[in-house]
């Protein structure tokens, strides 16, 4: 071997040239190798640690990770460090004209070194931790309530529920309320099929009787009732039709057009002929149509459901900045309500005269000189629902309460609300001045999922006065009995299934009602017939199903639905006869055809007692005073009936 820097022979073994003194180049190799293994051995070492530590202390695994991490990123430079330098120095030892051997990369998915495996474990740590977090009300539940003082937490999970409640109502505002402010051009349609099976000749028998044969339905078999009303450009209409055994037993169409002054009233199984009748003289029409373009204006700038429930929060987060102390938190407190039983942490707080008369006094200073409140109060007087007067009897009554807050004496109140796990309120009992629990509504869910609510008045810790449900809970849907509660005793039970609360509350009623008809009607001949209701209910798409069963069978059956949609143009019949007094009533009146809606009422097997009395009404003649009973009542009193 021989010297790289002066040339010299060096003897085996020696590390040293002994002419130049430089370095050997296997030496220098051996000793970078030595240092690389020393460097990996401290890695190794520490990584090890690392993961110890870690699955010893679940709960710093975030700060664990970041010190992995930190660690490894340094042992990694070092590593690196160690295998240039090495790299460097067998380069310089190594003549130019020996390669250095090939080195053979290593397959994927083997030798995963220590390290990885600590971060790799680190980081599932921080991933479970994150996701219970993240996904579990209870979990930041318990963090909130561990950061916070009893005052401040308290008046979070009162926040909170005002604003779920207040959040589902402005769904139902929005859904029901604001879709009929669009009711000046829109359609509603309703149909109900009614289908009598043959297992209900005992019941109608037993509600002829009751009505001491003065009601017979034994001879019906099917019905149908179909209705529509319309209002399109100042114009509405109204039609419907009775139908029973598939035979029609009465129609009508009634039209009335502010813009033309006329009103129209077509029987179409009685005339051929719509009866005209000129109204412009007798209804302020003018005074109408400017009404309805200023309902037409203001409903464009109807409030939405996220405005009120933006002012509901406003006015409720004020209220509960005047509450300074909370009272005698207590945990486990055990909850009983109907089958259902519960363990809650309880939260008391003290409305005494001063804090009542510091919440008024807030709210009454800020809704003076809200916009907010005005311009949502302006909007509702500027579509007719509310007077100005009304407005300025509610500012009003805000000066007056202002000014005489401290003349005011008011009994000292006392607030106990009950708080499950998750944050949730399950619970608030008012109590007066005596300590007498006066009102309250509570409910429990029990860990077999049982469900318990109870509202209304109370007197020694008993309802006396208010409703109670007692049932299942799954989600949001509740099945059980609902009762009326009155001096204590329960007056009535209904029984439900598959009641979606949040729906409920959201203007959205779903489920099922099954109720006794001998309770309902208070008749004993009809124990064991049972009212079922299907409904689910939207101003949009709505449909009712009600049977009457007894013993699994179904006897009567009516199916409901009313729909919404958008109005077409509403026209003038073409055959009209023309009304200008009350002899020309009578002229209408003589001309119809009662033989056609007699011929149809005995193809219906209607009996014979009911087609005699149509019988009767025919040879009578049908007055004027008969045909304004078929006019809605402002306009038949404008006609001077």
């Amino acid at each position: 071997m021989f010297c790289e820097k002066c040339g010299s022979k060096i003897p085996d073994g020696s590390a040293f040239c002994p002419n130049c003194g430089a370095k050997a180049a296997a030496a220098a190799v051996k000793e970078a190798k030595k240092e690389a293994e020393k460097a990996a051995e401290v890695v190794k070492a520490e990584a090890a640690a690392a993961e110890q530590q870690a699955a010893a202390v679940p709960q710093q695994a975030a700060a664990v990770s970041e010190a992995v991490e930190a660690q490894a990123v340094a042992a990694a430079g070092e590593v690196q460090a160690a295998a240039v330098e090495a790299q460097a120095v067998a380069q310089e030892a190594v003549p130019a004209a020996v390669k250095p051997p090939k080195q053979k990369k290593e397959k994927s998915g083997k030798g995963i070194s220590p390290v990885k495996i600590a971060l790799i474990a680190v980081l599932a740590v921080v991933l479970v931790v994150a996701a219970i977090f993240v996904f579990s009300k209870g979990a930041r539940n318990a963090v909130k309530k561990a950061f916070s003082s009893d005052e401040s937490y308290f008046k979070s999970v009162e926040l909170a529920a005002i604003d779920d409640l207040a959040g589902m109502l402005a769904t139902a505002y929005d859904d029901d309320i604001l879709e009929l402010a669009d009711l000046y051009k829109s359609t509603f349609s309703l149909t109900g099929d009614l289908d009598v099976t043959s297992d209900a000749e005992a019941l109608l028998s037993i509600i002829s009787k009751a009505s001491n044969k003065k009601v017979d339905l034994d001879w019906l078999k099917s019905g149908k009732i179909e209705a529509e009303f319309s209002m399109n450009d100042a114009a509405f209409r109204l039609d419907g039709a009775l139908t029973a055994n598939k035979k029609t037993l009465f129609d009508f169409d009634a039209i009335v057009d502010i813009n033309d002054g006329m009103a129209y009233l077509g029987l179409p199984l009685l005339h051929k002929e719509y009866a005209g009748i000129d109204i412009s003289d007798k209804l302020a029409t003018d005074e109408l149509l400017d009404k309805l373009d200023t309902f037409k204006s203001a409903s464009e700038k109807f409030p939405k459901g996220k405005d009120l429930k933006k002012l509901v929060l406003k006015y409720a987060e004020i209220a509960l900045d005047n509450i300074k102390k909370v009272n005698n938190v207590k945990k486990d407190v055990k909850l009983s309500v109907g089958s259902a039983k519960g363990e809650y942490t309880r939260y008391r707080v003290i409305f005494d005269d001063d804090l009542i008369k510091d919440i008024l006094y807030s709210i009454c200073d800020t809704a003076l000189d809200d916009k907010e409140l005005e311009d949502i109060l302006l909007s509702l007087s500027d579509a007719g629902l509310i007077r100005e007067e009304d407005i300025d009897r509610f500012y009003d009554g805000l000066n007056n309460t202002f000014d005489n807050i401290e003349k005011l004496s008011f009994d000292e109140l006392t607030l106990e609300v009950y708080v499950d796990g998750s944050g949730d309120i399950v619970a608030q009992h008012i109590f007066n001045a005596n300590s007498e629990l006066t009102a309250a509504y509570q409910y429990a869910i029990g860990d077999d999922n049982s469900f318990g609510f109870e509202i209304g008045e109370y007197r020694n810790d008993e309802l006396r006065k208010g409703y109670s449900i007692d049932g299942t809970i799954s989600g949001s849907t509740l099945t059980g009995k609902a009762n009326y509660v009155r001096s204590g005793s329960v007056r009535n039970t209904i029984e439900f299934s598959d009641v979606n609360i949040r729906k409920f509350l959201s203007g959205n009623p779903v489920g099922k009602l099954e109720y006794n008809l001998s309770t309902l009607m208070g008749n004993s001949m009809m124990r064991g017939v049972d009212v079922v209701i299907d409904f689910d209910l939207k101003v949009k798409n709505s449909k009712v199903t009600v049977t009457l069963k007894q013993d699994d069978k179904k006897l009567i059956e009516l199916d409901a639905s009313l729909k919404k949609s958008s109005s077409s143009s509403i026209k003038a019949p073409k055959n009209v006869f023309d009304i200008g007094d009350n002899n020309d009533i009578k002229d209408y009146l003589e001309d119809l055809d009662w033989d056609n809606m007699i011929e149809n009422w005995e193809a219906a097997d209607m009996p014979d007692s009911y087609v005699r009395i149509l019988d009767q009404l025919s040879r009578k003649g049908l007055g004027i005073d008969d045909l304004g009973g078929l006019l809605p009542g402002k306009l038949r009193r404008s006609l001077g009936q």
